[in-house]
């Protein structure tokens, strides 16, 4: 179903629940490396096919039953997420949601608890994710003002709760039948189905944040399908505020519940009806962009007759506070990036950074012809040399890993913004060509140790249709694993109960929202002659001559390398390298290597493996310039060797 969520459905964002003890047995523990791996297998399934996946450990801010800062120490629970954030924060694709639906707590609590879970995320494990944030009282939609929970509303407590990387939303749950629980078949009215939203909606407004439904249904009737579809609606008017949704639920588990939207027999489920016409297709152009910044749905409209010529071009933006149309940080030798509040060239953020000499920061927007060069006319940019200025850039572009252009160089004045504006033939590319990378390149001999900012990168197109291109909103959809065990009482009431219920699923009776079983998530398939084994290895390259532009000038060059894991892989642990040329040089490190024609080295890889955070870094003094081929091969990694689909090992290579 995974892939028919990719390439038919266009839903782009699934939510993946799961139990914070089977993930961590103990707490303070390591994590259990079954589940782990089978988390990361799920996560990985789900963002190579280029949707998002929400982390959802789904406790009810709980760990066996007692509630985080009430019996569970807070720094387990901001312990669990640094282990976590640091397993996954360099896939911007994965979403962290701080927890599902807190309840029968303090809201100033809970509160501090998410604050504290942020802090940790974002100041300890280093990562920029988006954070998804509960409120309290299983974080109802509809009774985020009211206090029968609590003296402190959500509407009060959770103002307190602040983001350092500022890139968070609050999640909401609502549910439309009678009493808002989620266990009942029908739909109040609809004009009610909107106006539960209201409250927190104007709220949102008011206090200039972002909102995310991450549940919500309805069940099969005429009455439910016009709240539902009004809900969408009513999210796309206000997708200044509304980020995206995902519909609760699907995977095979959950068999005939109300509210499944797993298909059966190659029938769709009835809800798909419902959600189709909001939808957005993940195929290019334009692609997907990043999930902060957008609204979560689109107009439904009919499909569009093709036109007979070529439509107007849009401009493609890049970075404008924030990475749009699918945008986002490639691998880079950068020794300090992120996005920052100030100083800023318009908008409220800009990206700031510091490379290493000879290095690039990189942008990469992942299909390898998101940008045309018959379709666009070039790129332009903002840059500023912050306080210290100095630094010496040019602009790149790339298809993949290879070079196929660069600018002249430019040199950035202290806390100046300047713009730098590059059109295809100032890069010698003709019409036809296809790119997929875009990096900013530091040339070694300027103030590389200064930081710089950047900010406004667009693709443009000829001067009459500049306008930005319209940007679709990340859309959703129900989890495509088993969610996890119930809680011991209800989600999301009106009211408070009487009686703590429970969600037990007898027979007689219609099945509750969470299933009362479920099956552990299935180990990772690897090994020798496993092919995905090859994306564990993570390959960088910058080329620069000792001097002027191109490689051209000058009477050497330098061929730098970097070589680590990607997150969520097995761990690269034997690679070699093979130059092939007719070139002479040694190496500007402690490696001593002759450079001639065939020969071959082992990377000198730690016995413990490389992991997406242990880079290792060489490089080669090159004398003269001539054509070279440096390959990767021979990659073993804690899975086996790496292997292409016809079991031969797997090598990188590119001429240069």
């Amino acid at each position: 179903y995974q892939r028919r969520v990719r390439t038919t459905k266009g839903m782009n964002v699934i939510r993946l629940p799961f139990k914070w003890e089977r993930l961590q047995p103990s707490l303070g523990s390591a994590f259990d490396s079954t589940y782990s791996n089978a988390l990361s297998a799920a996560v990985t399934g789900i963002t190579s096919r280029g949707a998002y996946v929400i982390l959802d450990p789904h406790n009810y801010a709980r760990y066996g039953g007692t509630v985080i800062g009430n019996g569970v120490d807070v720094s387990k629970y901001t312990d669990f997420w640094v282990s976590l954030a640091n397993i996954y924060k360099t896939n911007p694709k994965v979403i962290f949601g701080l927890m599902n639906e807190p309840n029968t707590m303090s809201t100033t609590l809970w509160a501090s608890n998410a604050q504290a879970a942020i802090n940790a995320i974002r100041n300890t494990a280093k990562a920029n994710n988006l954070i998804l944030v509960p409120g309290n009282a299983w974080t109802g939609a509809h009774s985020w003002s009211q206090t029968w929970y609590d003296p402190v509303s959500n509407a009060v407590g959770m103002l307190a709760v602040t983001d350092p990387g500022n890139n968070f939303a609050f999640e909401l749950h609502q549910y439309f039948d009678s009493d808002y629980s989620g266990t009942n078949t029908g739909c109040v009215s609809a004009s009610t189905c909107t106006s539960v939203l209201n409250d927190v909606t104007n709220w949102a407004k008011t206090n200039n944040l972002k909102l995310f439904l991450g549940e919500f249904a309805g069940s099969n009737d005429a009455n439910c399908k016009t709240c539902i579809t009004n809900v969408l609606s009513f999210m796309r008017t206000n997708s200044d505020v509304w980020i995206g949704w995902t519909w609760w639920a699907a995977g095979p588990q959950w068999g005939n519940y109300l509210f499944s939207l797993e298909p059966s027999g190659g029938t769709d489920s009835f809800a798909m009806d419902w959600l189709d016409d909001y939808f957005v297709s993940l195929q290019p152009p334009p692609p997907t962009v990043a999930v902060p910044t957008l609204s979560p749905t689109k107009a439904p409209t009919a499909a569009p007759t093709p036109p007979t010529t070529a439509p107007p071009c849009n401009a493609l933006i890049v970075f404008d506070d924030d990475f749009r149309n699918g945008f986002t940080w490639d691998y880079s030798w950068a020794t300090s990036k992120g996005i920052v509040a100030s100083p800023v060239k318009s908008g409220t953020q800009a990206i700031s950074a510091v490379l290493q000499s000879y290095t690039g920061l990189q942008f990469r927007c992942g299909s390898g012809n998101c940008i045309s060069t018959s379709t666009y006319t070039g790129f332009s940019v903002w840059l500023n040399g912050g306080s210290g200025g100095g630094q010496i850039l040019k602009l790149v572009v790339r298809k993949d890993d290879v070079e196929i252009g660069n600018a002249t160089f430019i040199t950035l004045s202290a806390n100046t913004w300047v713009e730098r504006k590059v059109v295809w033939s100032d890069l010698s590319l003709t019409t036809g060509n296809a790119i997929n990378v875009i990096q900013v390149q530091d040339n070694g001999q300027g103030n590389s140790a200064n930081t710089f900012y950047l900010d406004n990168l667009i693709v443009t197109c000829s001067a009459s249709s500049n306008t930005p291109a319209p940007t679709p909103a990340p859309l959703t959809v129900a989890p495509t694993s088993a969610p996890a065990n119930p809680p011991t009482v209800a989600p999301t009431q009106a009211n408070p109960p009487t009686v703590a219920p429970t969600q037990a699923n007898p027979p007689t009776v219609a099945p509750t929202r969470v299933p009362t079983t479920l099956a552990p998530l299935p180990p990772p398939v690897a090994g020798p002659s496993e092919p995905r084994s090859c994306a564990s290895l993570a390959v960088g390259f910058s080329i620069q001559s000792s001097w002027g532009n191109k490689g051209e000038v000058g009477s050497g060059m330098t061929l730098q390398f970097s070589i680590n894991s990607v997150a969520g892989q097995p761990l690269v642990t034997a690679a070699q390298l093979v130059l092939q040329g007719t070139l002479s040089g040694t190496t500007y490190n402690t490696w001593n290597i002759n450079l001639v024609s065939g020969s071959t080295w082992n990377i000198p890889i730690p016995s413990s493996g490389l992991s997406s955070s242990t880079s290792l870094n060489f490089g080669l003094n090159v004398s003269p310039r001539q054509s070279l081929t440096w390959i990767i091969n021979n990659i073993s990694t804690t899975a086996g060797p790496c292997v292409d689909s016809n079991n031969n090992p797997s090598q990188f290579s590119l001429t240069t």
